[in-house]
């Protein structure tokens, strides 16, 4: 059976997680409607990260199962019809036999908006934190350094994370600023894994050393502490964004843990300024499956009728074709003596 991979957006204020629970709605519970919807049977969805309640994606990857063959076109805008305004396929691809979102990931990018203003942004609330207090940077950027590397973090895991080890690699923790927004702050973290609500207490913790309650030196004792009360507050979800999922091997300039740099803006930084350039990675190898024979003609389950001329009703066709590589529909009208149109359960 083939195994499909999806990168999925999301905006997560309104659900209650990824993962599909008793009461609410979840992100997974509404692909698994809409994968269901279109292959016509069940589908079970694994993701790369398990976002929490109110927390977004842009990046979010999704694999799963299916026995029926299709071309990946059908998913990324057949899937859309069934699935709310909040979600959307941003790509898909036919992955290798044995890919697993959740456990061929190599790492994760996420990043924290923050709103650090007297004044709260109406356009920018669902999506960032709002700070009135105004944060030295300087000062968080120089804790934030204390974080790259491998290390205990039980400081900044949740007091009901299951995880058996707390240990984790950070590649990169950094501040950004964007230049058409003054205002706002990014903090991306980049690591191998993450423990549950790590990143927004990490997060919570740095906006403490921006507001000059903890000097940058304190993070470093809080970090070998590995006692959660000796760190900052857990900051809302809102303001998390699942950015990016990493597959495969590090190779390159990805293979190091990333040098931090002081607080940069996206208007000075320049590509190869410092001397060297990111190089383009390898395409993973669930690539290569792309070139896998698929069928001439793909008829979707989709309701249509051919009702008998002998009874005297009309004569109702409807139904779509994607043809093979295209992604295009064609669809047939509907003609009958009396006018009259139906759906065939």
């Amino acid at each position: 059976m083939p195994t499909y991979r999806l990168t999925v957006a999301y905006d997560g204020s309104a659900f209650v997680g990824w993962q599909q629970q008793a009461q609410g709605a979840s992100v997974q519970a509404a692909l698994q409607h809409a994968l269901r919807m279109l292959l016509g049977h069940e589908v079970f969805c694994r993701a790369a990260g398990r976002t929490d309640a109110g927390v977004h994606a842009m990046g979010q990857v999704v694999s799963f199962v299916s026995p029926r063959t299709m071309p990946p076109t059908a998913f990324q805008h057949g899937m859309g019809h069934y699935l709310p305004s909040s979600i959307a396929v941003l790509a898909a691809s036919i992955a290798a036999d044995d890919f697993d979102a959740r456990f061929s990931a190599s790492g994760k990018l996420y990043r924290y908006q923050i709103w650090n203003a007297p004044v709260r942004s109406p356009l920018q609330q669902a999506t960032h934190w709002h700070v009135r207090f105004p944060l030295d940077r300087q000062a968080m950027q120089e804790a934030a350094q204390h974080l790259v590397g491998r290390h205990d973090f039980a400081s900044f895991r949740a007091a009901n994370c299951e995880r058996k080890t707390t240990v984790r690699t950070l590649h990169r923790v950094e501040l950004r600023v964007p230049v058409a927004e003054e205002p706002a702050l990014h903090i991306e973290v980049e690591g191998t894994a993450f423990l549950k609500y790590m990143v927004r207490n990490l997060v919570g913790t740095l906006v403490e050393v921006g507001k000059r309650r903890m000097t940058p030196a304190r993070m470093a004792e809080v970090l070998a502490s590995c006692d959660r009360t000796q760190a900052g507050p857990t900051a809302p979800p809102h303001g998390l964004i699942l950015w990016r999922v990493d597959f495969g091997p590090r190779v390159g300039y990805y293979a190091t843990h990333r040098r931090v740099t002081p607080l940069v803006t996206t208007k000075t930084r320049k590509v190869g300024a410092s001397g060297f350039e990111p190089p383009t990675p390898s395409p993973p190898d669930w690539c290569a499956n792309q070139a896998a024979p698929r069928p001439e003609v793909f008829r979707p389950r989709w309701p249509h009728v051919a009702a008998s001329a002998e009874r005297g009703q009309a004569t109702i066709r409807r139904a779509s074709v994607f043809t093979a590589g295209t992604g295009r529909a064609s669809a047939w009208g509907r003609r009958g003596r009396r006018g009259r149109a139906g759906w065939c359960r």
